[in-house]
């Protein structure tokens, strides 16, 4: 069944449409599309796209390297979303960005006590990952 999404310029876009999105260069980057679910898209429709495209090893196209775990991380409304993929893919949790940031130090930086919360809620930090 194909569920319809609109993106950030209201143009009409299915679940099964947004995994060809990806970088044409290179298939690891995260589009804008996926960007734009990230920060504007509901939970379920993020797992439905993580069922179709491997969503965890996607990496932002600039210079800081972002997983989207550290871009889902700076968006509040993302919290629950962080408690429901962090079982699915637990090392995601532990990639750096290009800065040697974790997704929980983004978090902290964008002043998101709610993701903040989700992340610590998975484990502890340790200080030998990397």
């Amino acid at each position: 069944r194909r569920q319809t999404t609109f993106d950030a310029r209201g143009t009409q876009t299915s679940m099964e449409e947004l995994p060809h999105h990806c970088s044409a260069s290179n298939s690891n980057l995260i589009s804008a599309n996926i960007i734009e679910l990230l920060v504007n898209g509901s939970r379920d429709e993020i797992l439905a796209l993580a069922q179709t495209v491997n969503l965890w090893d996607l990496r932002s196209d600039d210079e800081d390297d972002n997983t989207v775990l550290h871009i889902a991380a700076t968006n509040s409304s993302q919290a629950e979303l962080i408690y429901d993929i962090l079982p699915i893919t637990k090392d995601v949790i532990k990639r750096k960005n290009s800065k040697g940031n974790l997704a929980f130090h983004s978090a902290a930086k964008a002043g998101r006590l709610d993701t903040l919360k989700a992340l610590t809620a998975w484990g502890s930090y340790d200080s030998d990952w990397g």
